[in-house]
């Protein structure tokens, strides 16, 4: 309880600095993605990511990312290297330190086929203070691709984030 009571301050000191309207973010991350296998037949694995955000006032940004995966098909047999590119809105709960939002993905797949998908995905992560005008961000994401699985299986992708935000302006 005291950390989870620590971890809630540090947020809300970090949104404190941070978030006024015309304000830029940028980041970069790390991501772990475990994708639908079932639906799919792609391994879960790790990939890196950066991000660009502005926000329109202190409880909304607007935000554009991108990350980039290799990973294994069924079998593992041969490798597929995954681009996402996406846009969120993202609504900033202050007093708890956490932001939540919806957004729009593109996925592309290069290796043994190439193919490109869209759908939509769901955030919810926190901002933690490292004084100044940087913060660690942590985040889920949830992603629904309706044309990655078959008519009957449509896939579901968890992918986790932490990762490195400097503010500007």
């Amino acid at each position: 309880l005291a950390l989870l009571s620590g971890l809630l301050a540090a947020a809300e000191a970090g949104y404190a600095q941070n978030g006024t309207p015309g304000q830029v973010e940028l980041g970069v991350f790390g991501v772990y993605t475990r994708y639908d296998r079932a639906a799919t037949g792609f391994s879960p694995n790790t990939g890196a990511g950066g991000r660009l955000a502005l926000y329109v006032s202190r409880l909304i940004s607007l935000e554009t990312s991108g990350d980039y995966t290799v990973t294994d098909l069924s079998g593992g047999l041969s490798e597929l290297g995954i681009t996402r590119l996406g846009a969120t809105l993202l609504f900033h709960a202050r007093a708890l330190g956490f932001y939540l939002g919806p957004g729009y993905e593109r996925s592309y797949y290069r290796g043994p086929f190439t193919a490109v998908d869209a759908g939509g995905h769901v955030m919810l992560g926190t901002r933690l203070s490292m004084g100044g005008r940087a913060a660690l961000r942590v985040e889920g994401r949830a992603s629904y691709l309706p044309k990655a699985g078959t008519a009957s299986d449509r896939p579901l992708h968890l992918a986790g984030q932490v990762g490195l935000s400097v503010f500007a302006f």
